[in-house]
């Protein structure tokens, strides 16, 4: 009886388990989900900020803002304009959900909360007719100050009583006055000044003279509305500076210089406007996509990371497969001057000994050494000058490229009795690094070299011509008689550990590396081709 009254308790249980899980899942799925609209409340008569277009469209840096800061967060943003005090209840009744932007005063913030970014940057400026040559406020005497009748008012009175301060109530009023020429000191703030007084053609007739204060301006929320004031600062952490000047270049620089902009073509720039933002757009993911996205990244600058560690080992490891052959050939060029300044040493030993010293003799002998060691030295600053760690950017003559690359392997050149024909012409400069190019003539020497070696070519020759295109760029066509490419296509020769040479003797990066050389140094480009009885390369360069 116990064991079926258990089993009811149980069978009871399900559907209560049942019900609390799906609880859990919707919860856990409405958690981190956002509005899908917010209602915005502000003034909209301060151009450039806020105003309506002949159409009624509501225009202006801060509308545009809070759009693209709406398209970043994938929210669609409503505006709800009013009288400033309107839109100040406007968020205490409900009607919005948060205000554009306000001073964050201690009364203000015992009803509001404020987001950690304010929306724009306020200064307010007296602005003075230049004709009257003033410029300070306390040399304004009896000339009447119009304000707007906010806080800078306040401000000029506590600072400077003397001043004649008028009570626009609003910016409408002075701007008629500009309009007329009839006032001569007002209170602005700075953008719409500028935007003001260019519409009005007053730019050069008005200067500013005095910062009467800067107060950033910050969207603000029903106190306790946490949800909002935190999807305002998500958005705000989204936008950039770049894009906060563009769309106030937009109204500043552009729109107050053209009134015909305003009047015939505000509609077609909005419409440019409104498709350049949907093309920047990109849909932002939920919290774990983000993490994902940020994982991604980070993996892909880790394998970026390696990818050059790895280039930079294979630039290693091929300058050094190439020195052995460099040392192999100064050895060779050494010993000839060294076995002449042996023998001129003796002679002059035997000289010195005896009684009648011949001068002329002794100083020919000395010549002898002297041009030997010198032809010593320049072995030497082609050897070290070629593996310099540190490649010198410079302009240099290309045919100087060629033959200094010859010289480094010219012992190797002789012995295998290989012919090379070198078309200079005209004289040539490239701006780069030189022993790079160097590097790259050298690589292709020694593979044409080691199939001579292997195919065992009777008449080894090697032709290296330079010309200038119709497209100005300069053309390096070297080419060789070794029997061309083998068992390789030309799209593969230039891949990393793809040799053309035996499996002993190639390691399958010197064309990895001439390609990489020739496109990131010179920005150029290099190819191959077969042609009769062997290979052309093709070197295009900026000249």
């Amino acid at each position: 009886m116990m064991h079926r009254n258990n089993m009811k308790t149980k069978l009871l249980l399900i559907p209560f388990i049942t019900v609390m899980l799906f609880m859990s899942v919707v919860f856990e799925a409405t958690a981190d989900e956002k509005p899908s609209k917010v209602i915005i409340s502000f003034i909209e008569d301060i151009p450039p900020s806020w105003f309506r277009d002949a159409d009624g469209t509501l225009q202006g840096m801060g509308p545009d803002y809070w759009r693209l800061w709406g398209k970043k967060l994938g929210v669609e943003v409503v505006f709800k304009t009013s009288t400033w005090q309107g839109s100040l209840d406007a968020v205490q009744n409900g009607e919005a959900d948060f205000h554009s932007g306000m001073v964050s005063s201690d009364e203000r913030k015992e009803i509001f909360d404020f987001a950690s970014t304010p929306t724009v940057d306020t200064e307010e400026f007296i602005y003075v007719r230049s004709d009257l040559n003033i410029s300070v406020p306390s040399k304004l005497d009896n000339i009447p100050v119009w304000t707007d009748g906010g806080i800078s008012e306040t401000i000029l009175k506590e600072k400077f009583p003397e001043l004649v301060l008028l009570n626009a109530n609003g910016y409408s009023k002075i701007d008629e006055m500009i309009r007329n020429k009839t006032v001569g000191a007002f209170v602005m703030d700075q953008s719409i000044a500028v935007y003001t007084l260019a519409k009005l053609d007053a730019t050069g007739r008005y200067k500013k003279i005095y910062s009467v204060f800067k107060q950033p301006l910050y969207a603000a929320v029903k106190k306790g509305n946490s949800e909002i004031l935190d999807l305002i600062n998500d958005g705000h952490n989204m936008i950039n500076t770049d894009e906060i000047e563009e769309i106030n270049d937009q109204y500043i620089a552009t729109r107050v210089q053209s009134p015909v902009w305003l009047n015939e073509h505000l509609v077609v720039i909005f419409v440019g406007a409104f498709i350049f933002f949907l093309i920047l757009h990109s849909l932002f993911a939920r919290a774990q996509i983000k993490r994902k996205t940020k994982a991604l990244m980070h993996t892909l600058a880790e394998e970026q990371k390696l990818r050059l560690e790895k280039e930079r080992l294979l630039i290693k490891q091929s300058r050094m497969a190439q020195l052995g052959e460099m040392i192999n050939s100064m050895t060779h060029q050494w010993k000839q001057p060294l076995n002449t300044i042996s023998i001129v040493a003796d002679e002059l030993a035997d000289v010195l000994i005896d009684e009648d010293i011949d001068k002329e003799r002794v100083a020919a002998n000395a010549k002898v050494i002297s041009d030997q060691v010198q032809f010593m030295s320049n072995t030497m600053d082609d050897f070290s000058g070629f593996t310099s760690p540190k490649d010198v950017i410079n302009d240099f003559y290309i045919c100087e490229a060629f033959k200094d690359a010859l010289r480094i392997v010219e012992h190797t050149i002789k012995y295998n009795n290989v012919k090379i024909d070198i078309t200079c012409g005209e004289k040539i400069q490239l701006h780069g690094a030189k022993n790079e190019l160097m590097h790259v003539i050298i690589n292709l020497i020694s593979n044409s070299i080691d199939a001579f070696i292997n195919r065992k070519i009777e008449k080894p020759e090697i032709t290296i011509t330079k010309d200038i295109q119709d497209n100005g760029k300069l053309l390096i066509v070297y080419k060789d008689n070794a029997g061309g490419l083998q068992n390789i296509s030309p799209e593969e020769v230039f891949e990393p550990y793809i040799s053309t040479k035996t499996k002993e003797s190639g390691t399958g990066i010197g064309l990895y590396l001439a390609r990489s050389i020739i496109k990131k140094t010179f920005n150029g480009s290099i190819s191959v081709e077969n042609i009769d009885n062997g290979v052309a390369f093709y070197i295009e360069l900026k000249v």
